[in-house]
């Protein structure tokens, strides 16, 4: 059965994988064991309600509980934009209709 649970010091060798198979363009993944340690330690934290609001990001992992194997990761930032500029990009296509001009 796969389980969504907290992430755990011991996985960053698992999230290591995970990331090389990334390509690198996976920003939130990146290939980079010291900043996913930190990632790690930074969840940990917010879990145990070391960090004021404006820092905490909680860091899940998807494992499957049979054998263990880590397979996803997902994560939730507390808030954005307050020490950093936080940026957003939509692509999509806006239809515009008129009766009168008969398009």
């Amino acid at each position: 059965m796969m389980v969504i649970r907290p992430v755990e010091r011991s996985d960053v060798s698992a999230l290591m994988q995970l990331a090389s198979k990334t390509g690198g363009g996976l920003t939130s993944l990146p290939a980079n064991e010291a900043t996913l340690s930190a990632r790690i330690e930074r969840a940990i934290k917010t879990w145990q309600g070391e960090l004021p609001k404006s820092e905490q990001g909680y860091v899940f992992v998807l494992e499957d509980s049979e054998t263990g194997t880590v397979a996803g990761i997902c994560a939730i930032e507390v808030a954005v934009g307050l020490n950093d500029p936080w940026y957003n990009y939509r692509v999509g296509t806006l239809v515009h209709a008129s009766k009168e001009l008969n398009v």
